[in-house]
């Protein structure tokens, strides 16, 4: 009866990766696809956002609250013999979140900038895109901490396609704002 439990579970991850790193992939070729094609639009999103942004947008919820259960059905399965470096990805995903709220509460429950305002203080005086740090940072530290081969690499796909966005918004970001942002991007690093 035991085998047969673990059976199914070890089937049940193997499926449920297969469905997350299916939708990861949906979610970089719709990335690759607006990098390539200024015709195509998914990010960021608009008042009079396209039908694909929601599907994008509800794809990407969808792999972070699968992979918190994929990270359930995966837990201690010993990709890394070291406990410090569960606790280092503890510790990271710990300051994303912390980053990631800081940078909520500053941008003071908007989305993006308005069209005459571009925010270029709090957080984002250090970085030109601090909620993607901070999601990479999350990804990362929850795959350390997680300790699965199998989550690792689909956050590792996540982080990737987070980057990728930055090719998207800053084009946008340039058209938006003009001037203001070219000097903003010129002073402060896309990165940390």
């Amino acid at each position: 009866a035991k085998t047969k439990f673990i059976l199914r579970i070890v089937i049940m991850i193997k499926i449920l990766f297969g469905i997350l790193f299916g939708l990861e992939l949906i979610l970089l070729v719709l990335v690759l696809t607006q990098i390539f094609r200024r015709d195509f639009h998914i990010w960021p999103p608009h008042i009079e956002q396209p039908a694909i942004t929601h599907w994008a947008l509800g794809i990407f919820y969808i792999l972070i609250l699968g992979s918190i259960w994929f990270c359930v059905l995966e837990w201690n399965n010993s990709l890394f013999d070291q406990n410090w470096i569960r606790y280092f990805g503890g510790m990271l995903l710990s300051s994303g979140l912390v980053f990631y709220i800081w940078c909520r509460m500053y941008m003071s429950k908007r989305l993006f900038g308005t069209k005459d305002h571009l925010i270029t203080q709090g957080p984002y005086q250090y970085t030109r895109n601090p909620l993607y740090a901070a999601d990479s940072f999350i990804f990362i530290g929850f795959a350390l901490l997680g300790n699965s081969l199998l989550l690792f690499i689909l956050m590792a796909s996540l982080t990737l396609i987070v980057l990728l966005l930055l090719l998207v918004e800053e084009p946008w970001l340039l058209e938006q704002y003009g001037g203001k942002y070219q000097d903003y991007s010129e002073k402060t690093p896309r990165f940390l």
